[in-house]
């Protein structure tokens, strides 16, 4: 095979200098905190609310509209597909800004960036962000391949191509 054949591009990350430092698994577990305090808690308390109602009730009137086959998609979309979907707006809008982190991120001095090192777009972040969720199915082993990486990267990261660094 020629490289004509082959087409492969290879991305030269810089290892980790003066310049570019990685951002340690306590830093990026204190972030995750800070921010499960501030933004997943808000989330599940609306949840809560929201299954408190009449809307989510098992009797509900929106799910007497359909079909039982349905009213499960629907209700599993709505507690489980739709909080990640939002979540992942959220966390994706935070990574976009001029912080490029969420409040947590910004507190422990850390960012997100592309294997550039450039701000992330807005469909990087959020793909980045809806990745999370495959970690959290394989009990946070994902998110625990942060202790074991050369440029700390979690699952997340290496899906979407992005690295967390110190500011």
């Amino acid at each position: 095979m020629t490289t004509e054949e082959t087409n492969i591009q290879y991305i030269n990350i810089p290892a980790p200098t003066e310049d570019v430092q990685y951002a340690d698994f306590l830093t990026r577990f204190g972030a995750l905190f800070i921010d499960c305090m501030l933004i997943l808690s808000p989330m599940l308390l609306l949840v809560y609310i929201l299954l408190m109602t009449r809307v989510f009730k098992l009797n509900g009137w929106l799910f007497s509209l359909y079909p039982n086959e349905f009213n499960a998609f629907l209700r599993m979309f709505i507690l489980w597909v739709g909080p990640i979907l939002i979540c992942s707006l959220i966390y994706a809008l935070f990574e976009i800004s001029r912080f490029q982190g969420t409040p947590g991120k910004i507190i422990g001095g850390i960012k997100v960036v592309d294997e550039h090192g450039n701000k992330l777009t807005f469909w990087r972040a959020f793909g980045r962000n809806a990745s999370k969720a495959i970690s959290i199915i394989i009990i946070f082993i994902g998110f625990l391949m942060a202790l074991f990486t050369d440029r700390k990267q979690a699952l997340h990261d290496m899906i979407a191509k992005t690295y967390v660094i110190k500011k």
